[in-house]
């Protein structure tokens, strides 16, 4: 199986960590696909390190999921640390909201080597532009950005312009 899509379902910690396990130790897994899921905070923290720690899994949707500030940060922190993915979507998250959101996602882009990154209707505001700007001053892979959805002003886009 190289794709796992789940999409309205409470997957609750027990779910969250036995995807976790499959993230681990399906040797074909390559996508994982989550829209409109509920997680715990434990059972995310599971689905974190596993995204960290597997070596196959180059794709990682996250859309429209519960995500306070908190699970956002620690989501984000397991992408960071990941070595093999390659395109993040995060559409309908509150990246914009939270300030360490938008910092964790600063770091996502400036770290790992994403080729496709999407962050359609995030809200991003100010600080995650700013965030998002340096990431892509230092990126050397991302060739596809999608940004729909997003209200921001001529200066933000000013900012992206010039980081791009």
């Amino acid at each position: 199986m190289a794709s796992l899509s789940f999409g309205q379902v409470g997957l609750g910690d027990d779910g969250a960590e036995a995807l976790a396990d499959v993230i681990w130790h399906a040797p074909k897994l390559t996508e994982v696909v989550l829209e409109h899921c509920e997680f715990g905070c434990v059972g995310l923290a599971a689905l974190a390190e596993a995204i960290a720690a597997s070596t196959r899994l180059r794709a990682l949707t996250v859309k429209a999921c519960t995500l306070e500030e908190a699970d956002l940060v620690c989501l984000l922190q397991g992408v960071r640390r990941s070595r093999s993915l390659r395109e993040l979507a995060l559409g309908f998250s509150p990246i914009g909201v939270h300030e360490a959101g938008a910092e964790a996602l600063g770091d996502v882009v400036r770290m790992v080597q994403l080729e496709r990154l999407g962050l359609d209707f995030t809200n991003l505001g100010y600080c995650g532009i700013q965030s998002l700007a340096q990431g892509l001053a230092c990126s050397k892979t991302l060739t596809d950005l999608s940004l729909k959805g997003n209200h921001f002003g001529d200066g933000s886009a000013a900012t992206l312009a010039e980081a791009v």
